[in-house]
């Protein structure tokens, strides 16, 4: 596959290799545990439980004149880089905020992360996990689950995979619990929810859900190679080709108004989060290692975040908390990371 340049300060990149790369290979003594095939955080066999406390998503503070006067912000995790910028579970050095291990898997293959602001969700291999959002063992929600997306809906968490059938289920919050299934949809790799709307991605199609309604009508002929990034922002719907960047369209007429948000060589992008300002893609470009983009939406400028991520062969995507923070698979680990502001 061909690589091309990013249009991108190369510099700000490389600077924090070294950096990101210790912090993702090094996990937290109080979370990032392997599960165990129950779901546990040994895999002794005993029955996984959530690891207590502290596993909110608290909204980032915001501290004023006042909260930082005497705090160092180049090292203040409260404080990190400005006044109140809160790196929740990750530690500050040099004034930016650093990932933290949420959950790491031994084996199999990682797909996911959706997040509620409390629980992430992830899947290995046909199981559905969940794990607090600074860390801790995690709990198996379910088996026999293809999941390969999740999405917070108005009454709990979605994910598009399969259990008997394909389609859309929601989770039930007691773990062990068969999801309910929502609506059947085949071969459903990217989930977005706009109030009561859900969007499904396939690799050749997205489905607009309504209530019991499906119209598979956008962007037809499809061929953006939808590899599982999809996100709502304002009144447009987001999603990532592949190779070609960050593409768009009006919700309420897609096939009359499709654009690119951003054209850079976003080599094996993956997952796809926005926000109102920005749209954040984790992409894996060959011989390079994984990254995390940050894309403006007002004026599609992009900007590498994190470099040196661990890579997957696999689907791997991101998802936005409550607060803003992100939320995203590397390889084998689920990490947390608040950007910069």
């Amino acid at each position: 596959m061909r690589i091309r340049r990013w249009s991108v300060a190369l510099v700000l990149a490389a600077s924090m290799v070294g950096v990101v790369a210790a912090c993702v290979g090094d996990d937290p003594a109080s979370g990032g545990s392997t599960p165990g095939t129950d779901g546990g955080g040994s895999g002794d066999g005993s029955t996984p439980q959530d690891s207590g406390g502290g596993g909110t998503d608290a909204p980032i503070a915001d501290g004023g004149s006042d909260a930082c006067a005497t705090a160092d912000l180049q090292q203040d995790s409260h404080n990190c880089g400005a006044c109140g910028h809160d790196c929740m579970h990750g530690e500050c050095k040099a004034g930016v905020c650093q990932p933290w291990v949420v959950a790491t898997v031994a084996t199999g293959s990682l797909r996911g992360p959706g997040t509620d602001g409390t629980h992430v969700y992830y899947s290995v291999d046909g199981q559905v996990f969940r794990a607090q959002v600074d860390g801790g063992s995690p709990v198996q929600m379910t088996p026999n689950m293809d999941a390969r997306a999740f999405a917070k809906g108005a009454t709990g968490m979605l994910v598009c995979g399969m259990l008997t059938d394909e389609g859309i289920f929601q989770l039930a919050p007691n773990p062990g619990t068969n999801p309910t299934l929502i609506k059947a949809t085949a071969q459903c790799i990217a989930l977005a929810v706009d109030g009561n709307t859900t969007w499904a991605g396939h690799t050749a199609a997205i489905d607009e859900i309504v209530g019991a309604t499906t119209n598979q009508h956008f962007l037809v002929p499809f061929n953006e190679r939808l590899t599982g990034g999809l996100s709502t922002a304002g009144n447009r719907l987001y999603w990532v080709n592949q190779n070609t960047g960050i593409l768009n369209a009006p919700k309420a007429m897609p096939d009359a108004g499709r654009a690119a948000l951003n054209k850079d060589a976003i080599n094996e992008a993956n997952g796809l989060a926005t926000t109102d300002s920005y749209a954040y893609v984790t992409a894996r470009p060959a011989g390079a290692g994984g990254i995390l983009l940050r894309v403006s939406i007002a004026s599609g400028t992009s900007t590498v975040l994190l470099t040196g991520l661990e890579q997957a062969t696999t689907q791997q995507g991101i998802a936005i908390g409550p607060n803003g923070a992100l939320y995203f698979a590397a390889g084998t680990k689920v990490l947390g990371y608040v950007p910069p502001p």
